[in-house]
């Protein structure tokens, strides 16, 4: 991945992914769920839905910290 911005989209997603979580299992269906991190984060669409399919290992702190670097590299611009 090195779109910077669907990149942004991660790092906000897993700078406070416990909020992030929160937003996805409070949602009636996938849907909503899209909707409200659009709502919540300011999102498009393609950035929601990239986030949905996101696993659960990119939350480490090493991965974390190698999304970090990659937005950084892409030229993007932290969360």
């Amino acid at each position: 991945m090195s779109d910077p911005h669907l990149l942004r989209a991660v790092a906000q997603a897993l700078a406070d992914p416990h909020a992030f979580l929160a937003v996805i299992v409070e949602a009636e269906d996938r849907r909503a769920a899209v909707h409200a991190l659009q709502e919540r984060y300011g999102w498009d669409e393609h950035q929601s839905e990239m986030v949905m399919d996101m696993s659960f290992k990119r939350a480490t702190r090493a991965d974390r910290s190698s999304i970090m670097q990659e937005l950084r590299l892409a030229g993007g611009a932290e969360a």
